[in-house]
């Protein structure tokens, strides 16, 4: 099974063959800090439409966005 069939992600790494390709992080301390950065706005993104989703309920409105 592939990581696609598994995880419904795919994933950028395997656009290379494993037995071709060397991969170097340069900096990995700054791209671990990055990552969670960007993690970070995006629960605070999720936690604004959440809340915004709440207010427009109690106010009988809809605010259009929607969840599985």
């Amino acid at each position: 099974m592939t990581d696609w069939e598994v995880t419904g992600k795919f994933l950028f790494i395997n656009y290379f063959d494993p037995k071709d390709t060397l991969v170097f992080l340069d900096e990995p301390a700054r791209l671990l800090e990055k990552g969670r950065l960007a993690e970070n706005e995006v629960e605070k993104a999720r936690e604004n439409r959440a809340e915004e989703m709440e207010r427009d309920r109690g106010n009988g409105r809809s605010s259009g966005i929607f969840y599985d």
